[in-house]
């Protein structure tokens, strides 16, 4: 479309001669307000089909028969508000639809706006020529976006809407903020802002442009109308491929630069090629920016490749593929060959034949370089590898083994490359193989340690122990691309660790199988072994008493300073010492030893720590101490029974020989009771429920019920002696007059006791008679009154009360506790009648 045109011309176009306005290359007529032709030049009305007169004073729809063309409609209204609108759209001619370019501004009648104009421009070989240079930069692996001098995006290739996610058509023709925010404001916006002015190539390197970890070159070059072509390229695996090389080898170092296109494009009927800056940048040939004939881009191309490169591609031009690409040696100007990859796409006329090919020239000199550089990194790598003594492998990331070193293979006898893949398998125990493909898999999954014993078939046919460990080498991305492991023979090691450890167990369970405590220290008295006994005694796990000392854990200070004395002398003297030690436990309880301590001694005679065994002499010492105690008492408690026995025989009444001897026989024999009792516990005490129920067991079977019940309770010996004897003749009186001499007598004792505090705490026992014969009260007191009196009233401050029913006799005992379980006041003072 003409400058005047798309400059807003105004009014003025309203003084040109009809004539001058029918020569234009465009549609333009002029509407009113109400849309009623002012003006039409002569091709408007031969596209709308009209005599011009005819369509003056008309408005638009009565002339086309339709609503505005062109997609118009919602554009005149903004027009008429004062605004100038250009859009890009279809419109339908006498050939077909042709894009148009269509742009409309205010009409103005003495300054006020009264309808609009309209001009229309046929722009369909442009867009044909636009097609093609996108079909051709679609070709391009790099993204790549043209942008005007206004900043709006022009072109957009395949690549361009990968890498920025957005469709091409929701990108040209809009402003570069819509894909690249702040773009003007950011570097690379300031470097498009520098070629559009200096109109020269510049790049930049952006170290993240879409996503972490990645690496970019970022090439500006400008272009004829103005505007700047972006290449961007990713250059992220060629750093990684350089990275691993220094990180690996370190013998070299790669002054890379980024690599980019060299753009061309070839305009076949005239035989000229037009290159961009990238030629002379990247290949010494500045002259050729400008263009050069195909002649010259063929004696470019080393002459062993010469041949095939011009076959390949004209080849393609000639027939029916769009698509070329090569890889050959290009002359740079300085005289070298640098390795390329071309490929260009070829576009066609109507009829199919070509007539332009657009194409971009790689560089591929650094990264062969790098290439061939790796290749000799693991040749030195892999040499390195096979002088090590270790049988050292590799795999892929996916866990294939691609390397095993020589001493693999010296190990197993296997073929070279024999356990490539799976294959390492095979050389594995029967027994193993599971277990170790489960860990490898979980590896593998999860990036962690390979770390495993298992047994490999040796080249003698023995399968031998080795630790096999692998680790991950990462990218800078984090992601696994190889694992690197080792296989080390332990057998032998294996061997001797099993035996040392069986040899452990064996001591370990030989010193938890003693109750004495078996031990070692070392010259800090730290414990540096301990039994099971030990950790017993001592209250706590054996992890915390390894490392310490008797001062760490023993409740009393004494205790641990005489037993490191101890331990000081044996290590100082180099004597054995045998000593009686003091320890008081968690218990709060304190028991004695017995402790035999010698010198532990290492290979060259110094005296290191000590051993010791200590063993527990508290029980023998206490009984040792009852026994002299018990032996003191025997003799104390033999004298008061034979003052008892002596009282009882005093006392019963000389009725006859036989009454005598019995009633004497029964009293002795429940002091004999007692006594058992009493010398079953060592004279401790002895427990009322069970000294009541064996003397009441005579008449179990012999009347229809006896029954005693209460707590247990454990009398000193003084009261248990008395209260057996009270109920001796409280059972010999029911077995001569009551419940227990006839069949259908019954007899209970129950008791209880009130635990109040101090002297108020009392034992209560009822003995209560029932079914036997009627009582009364005796006429006389006898043996029986007088022993119940005295020895409950008098010796156990108790009281006694007596009812003699016709039911039954009941006797009600009330004692103080404190008389009965500790040694206070009760004795046993000689009886007399009373």
């Amino acid at each position: 479309m003409s400058d005047s045109l798309m400059s807003d011309p105004g009014e003025p176009l309203c003084a040109l001669p009809l004539a001058v306005l029918d020569g234009l290359p465009v549609l333009l007529c002029a509407l009113d307000r109400d849309h009623r032709f002012v003006l039409l030049n002569a091709p408007y009305a031969r596209w709308a089909g009209v005599e011009r007169d005819a369509a003056l004073g008309r408005t638009i729809q009565e002339v086309l028969h339709r609503p505005p063309a062109l997609g118009a409609q919602p554009f005149m209204a903004r027009v008429t508000a004062g605004e100038t609108v250009e859009f890009e759209t279809t419109a339908p001619f006498a050939g077909g639809e042709r894009h148009v370019r269509c742009r409309m501004w205010p009409r103005r009648v003495g300054g006020e706006i009264d309808g609009l104009w309209c001009a229309v421009e046929d722009i369909t070989a442009q867009v044909g020529a636009d097609e093609a240079l996108a079909s051709a930069l679609d070709g391009v692996a790099d993204a790549y976006l043209g942008v005007d001098p206004a900043w709006r995006v022009t072109s957009f290739n395949r690549a361009a809407e990968a890498f920025f996610q957005r469709s091409r058509a929701d990108v040209v023709g809009q402003d570069i903020d819509v894909i690249w925010p702040g773009a003007r404001q950011s570097a690379s916006g300031r470097l498009l802002a520098q070629v559009m002015e200096t109109r020269a190539a510049a790049r930049q390197e952006l170290p993240s442009l879409s996503r972490p970890g990645a690496v970019f070159n970022l090439d500006v070059v400008p272009l004829s109308a103005g505007g700047v072509g972006v290449v961007i390229e990713d250059v992220t695996e060629r750093r990684r491929m350089e990275h691993e090389l220094h990180v690996t080898a370190e013998r070299y170092r790669l002054a890379a630069k980024a690599t980019n296109d060299a753009i061309w494009d070839w305009d076949l009927a005239a035989s000229r090629i037009i290159w961009n800056d990238a030629v002379g940048a990247r290949f010494g040939h500045w002259d050729a920016v400008e263009g050069t004939t195909a002649q010259w881009w063929l004696d470019q191309i080393h002459p062993d490749d010469h041949a095939e490169v011009e076959e390949t591609i004209f080849g393609v031009i000639r027939g029916q593929d769009d698509s070329w690409s090569a890889e050959y040696r290009f002359r740079c100007a300085n005289g070298a060959y640098a390795e390329v990859f071309d490929r260009g796409t070829v576009l066609r006329d109507a009829e199919g034949r070509a007539v332009r090919m657009i194409g971009a020239m790689l560089d591929l000199t650094e990264r062969k370089q790098a290439e061939a550089a790796l290749r000799a990194s693991e040749a030195s790598f892999r040499s390195r590898l096979n002088a090590i003594p270790q049988m050292v492998w590799s795999t892929r990331a996916d866990g294939y083994h691609d390397f095993f070193n020589d001493r693999w293979y010296e190990f197993t006898g296997v073929p070279a490359g024999s356990t490539d893949g799976d294959g390492w398998a095979d050389v594995f125990h029967p027994e193993d193989q599971e277990r170790i493909w489960a860990v490898w898999r979980e590896s593998l999954e999860t990036g962690k340690l390979y770390d495993i014993e298992y047994r490999l078939r040796h080249r003698s046919g023995e399968y031998r122990w080795v630790l096999g460990r692998a680790l991950p080498t990462r990218n800078e991305a984090g992601e696994i691309i190889r694992w690197m492991g080792t296989c080390t023979d332990i057998h032998e090691f294996k061997r001797a660790t099993d035996e040392l450890r069986r040899a452990s167990a064996l001591l370990r369970l030989i010193g938890d199988s003693t109750p004495d405590m078996i031990y070692a220290k070392d010259r800090r008295s730290r414990v540096i072994y301990a039994n099971a006994a030990v950790t017993k005694v001592v209250g706590r796990p054996l992890e915390e008493i390894l490392g310490h000392s008797d001062a760490d854990w023993a409740p009393d200070p004494a205790d641990a300073e005489a037993i490191l004395a101890n331990d000081q002398q044996v290590m100082t003297s180099g004597q054995v010492l045998d000593v009686d030690e003091v320890f008081t436990g968690p218990d709060g309880q304190v028991r004695y030893y017995r402790s035999v301590k010698a010198p532990l001694i290492d290979g060259a005679g110094e005296t290191i720590g000590l051993v010791g065994t200590t063993s527990d002499m508290t029980d023998r010492r206490r009984a040792a101490e009852r026994e002299r105690l018990l032996a003191r008492e025997v003799d104390h408690r033999a004298k008061n029974l034979l003052a008892v026995v002596q009282s009882v025989v005093r006392l019963t009444r000389e009725t006859e020989v036989t009454a005598f001897a019995e009633a004497v026989t029964g009293r002795i024999h429940s002091l004999a009771r007692a006594h058992s009792l009493l010398a079953a516990s060592r004279w401790e005490g002895a427990d009322l429920r069970t000294m009541i129920r064996e003397e009441l067991e005579p008449f179990v079977d012999k009347v229809r019920e006896v029954s005693s019940e209460g707590p247990a309770l454990r009398l000193t010996p003084e009261a248990a002696q008395i209260l057996a004897l009270v109920i001796h003749e409280l059972a010999t009186n029911a077995a001569k007059y009551g419940a227990l001499s006839t069949p259908e007598g019954r007899l209970q004792v129950r008791w209880t006791t009130d635990l109040g505090a101090g002297e108020a705490a009392m034992l209560k026992l009822d003995w209560c008679e029932r079914g036997g014969p009627a009582t009364s009260p005796p006429r006389r007191r006898g043996f029986g009154s007088t022993v119940l009196r005295m020895s409950i009233e008098r010796q156990l401050r108790g009281r006694v009360r007596l009812d003699w029913g016709q039911a039954g006799l009941t006797c009600e005992l009330t004692i103080p506790l404190a008389n009965l379980t500790s040694e206070g006041p009760a004795t046993l003072p000689d009886i007399a009648p009373g």
